[in-house]
């Protein structure tokens, strides 16, 4: 449950603070103000518990079954001697600030025995400036441990200072801060994109490469086959001419495999094309020097 400025600042919405007392602040106004205080007063503050007022509500609506709330609190409160808890109460709606400490229960048993003990001075507020009394009070039970209960200015005029010198100024410079933090997110998403987009053309560029290189591959393979059967030693049928292959595919086709002029044996070059296939291989290869 502990608040820091990076949280505040990235949170959905900045509520505005009001810019009289006709409003009632905000639980966000209050979590700016223990932040603002333990950036103060570092050391005084480690001595607290503070606990969120969401934390409190969780309390009141969360089932008894569930017990994280309970947990949340014991941890908040281990080994903290004093409790700073602002609380948010409706009809009428107001902040009250609830503040312990252990020692206490000693001081009002020495109360009852010792009459003579100062009692605590108390201080009116008027309507809406309830949390800014909240806020004063914080201020001087943190400061009081380390510079006295008289090193504040009064609840009342503590309240002004909250208001004109504090919640206004740090609201501008947290407006200002998301607007930085915003800007900076667009320029590394906008980065992001650009490093996307050129990881994409770069690998488009390098798909055309491939593709350009696999064509290249296939016109030298064919180029290189080409070249092989050209100049090879061997003269194979594919290697016939044209005109070859028309004359032993018509005798395929229509020759009798006997013919006038045939004579003492069964079928000639006229007539049979097994007889003219290996004669024209024989003759266009010694044409072709193969």
């Amino acid at each position: 449950c502990e608040w820091s400025l990076k949280r505040l600042v990235l949170s959905t919405s900045l509520e505005k603070v009001p810019t009289d007392f006709s409003v009632l602040l905000e639980e966000q106004h209050i979590l700016w103000g223990w932040e603002l205080l333990c950036w103060t007063w570092p050391l005084n503050c480690k001595q607290f518990s503070f606990i969120e007022p969401t934390l409190l509500y969780q309390l009141e609506v969360v089932s008894a079954a569930s017990d994280w709330p309970h947990k949340a609190l014991e941890q908040l409160l281990d080994g903290k001697c004093r409790l700073l808890c602002p609380i948010w109460s409706v009809s009428p709606n107001h902040w009250t600030l609830l503040e312990g400490e252990r020692a206490r229960s000693v001081a009002a048993l020495l109360g009852v025995l010792d009459p003579a003990l100062v009692p605590v001075n108390a201080s009116r507020q008027a309507d809406n400036e309830c949390g800014f009394f909240v806020l004063s009070w914080m201020e001087l039970i943190v400061a009081g441990l380390s510079e006295g209960p008289a090193s504040r200015l009064w609840p009342a005029e503590l309240a002004k200072v909250w208001h004109k010198q504090r919640l206004l100024p740090l609201e501008k410079a947290l407006q200002k801060e998301r607007t930085k933090l915003s800007e900076d997110k667009k320029k590394q998403e906008a980065k992001a994109l650009k490093l996307q987009e050129q990881l994409s053309a770069s690998q488009a560029k390098a798909a055309k490469a491939l593709e350009s290189s696999e064509k290249l591959k296939a016109s030298a393979k064919a180029a290189a086959k080409k070249s092989l059967e050209e100049n090879s030693m061997h003269f194979r049928y594919t290697d016939l001419s044209q005109e070859a292959v028309k004359q032993i595919r018509h005798l395929y086709l229509f020759g009798l495999k006997r013919c006038s002029r045939c004579r003492w044996q069964t079928g000639c070059l006229s007539c049979d094309h097994e007889y003219l296939f290996p004669y024209l291989m024989k003759k266009e290869a010694l044409k072709k020097a193969k």
